[in-house]
């Protein structure tokens, strides 16, 4: 297996010695679930190491990116149109009950026993990606039945993820919803030739601004609430590994017999970096 470094997140799960096997210091995993088990602070994402985010604009404009002369701003998306731009590429289909635009938004409902963990591979909607980036999403995720997070079953997230192509996995996640805690929470996910880590914390409502930025060998990942809210940084590993083209977009995921997952997509943005 390839060694990555885990540079820093906000803030990391702990393990029960009692019932799961550890793995790092990061994660651990439950034979019986279908992710690795983690039990996280009663807090959500914001403490200051996020705050120096270098966020210029509503836009959300990285103080890297290369603005004006972005040769990705073109593959940028408002969902505007009444059909799913073919611009676009749906990997594994099968794995998603819905993707269809409704009302100005990309929506994605995940089909049962579907899933982003190790090397197995739920629906991703992604563009091909070269070099140094960023990508950040609007993202929205509810219970499609209307009922609260506590009423629903683990494992049902969505958001945004880069991988490399090829047979084993090896991607970053970002992502929203109900992990194995009764409440939406963010889950940033480190996958390396098909074995994957993860940390997560609450975020309450669901709703927000999920970015994950390719800077060299460093991937970021970072939340806020939207506008000019600072970033908060949830995730960061040095990357070394991953090739320079990329596959990149949202993604979503429910590990259930009975999914119950919307997740919605007002934009999504991408834009050259020059730093994370």
């Amino acid at each position: 297996m390839k060694e990555v470094v885990v540079v820093g997140v906000l803030m990391l799960s702990a393990c029960d010695s009692d019932t799961s096997i550890v793995r790092d210091r990061h994660s651990c995993v439950d034979e019986d679930a279908g992710e690795s088990s983690g039990e996280s602070p009663d807090a959500g994402f914001g403490s200051d190491s996020g705050s120096d985010d270098g966020a210029s604009s509503e836009s959300g404009l990285l103080e890297g990116s290369t603005g004006e002369n972005d040769d990705l701003a073109e593959l940028s998306d408002e969902f505007e149109q009444p059909n799913l731009d073919p611009s676009w590429t749906v990997f594994n289909p099968g794995e998603s009950d819905r993707i269809e635009m409704v009302g100005g938004q990309l929506t994605v409902e995940p089909s049962s026993h579907s899933l982003w963990y190790n090397g197995v591979q739920g629906t991703q909607i992604f563009k091909t990606i070269d070099g140094d980036f960023a990508v950040t999403a609007r993202v929205r995720v509810s219970t499609i039945s209307g009922v609260d997070w506590s009423a629903i079953a683990n494992w049902q997230l969505g958001g945004i993820s880069l991988r490399e192509p090829g047979n084993a996995v090896n991607a970053v996640h970002l992502v929203l919803g109900r992990t194995n805690h009764a409440q939406a929470q963010w889950e940033p996910k480190n996958t390396v030739d098909s074995f994957s880590t993860w940390s997560d914390g609450i975020w309450p409502g669901g709703e927000g601004e999920l970015r994950l930025c390719r800077s060299g060998s460093m991937v970021t990942a970072s939340i806020r609430e939207g506008g000019m809210d600072p970033w908060g940084i949830v995730g960061q590993w040095s990357r070394d590994d991953l090739g320079d083209t990329l596959l990149v977009g949202p993604i979503g995921y429910a590990s259930t017999g009975n999914p119950d997952l919307r997740v919605e997509y007002e934009w999504i943005e991408f834009e050259r970096v020059e730093g994370c």
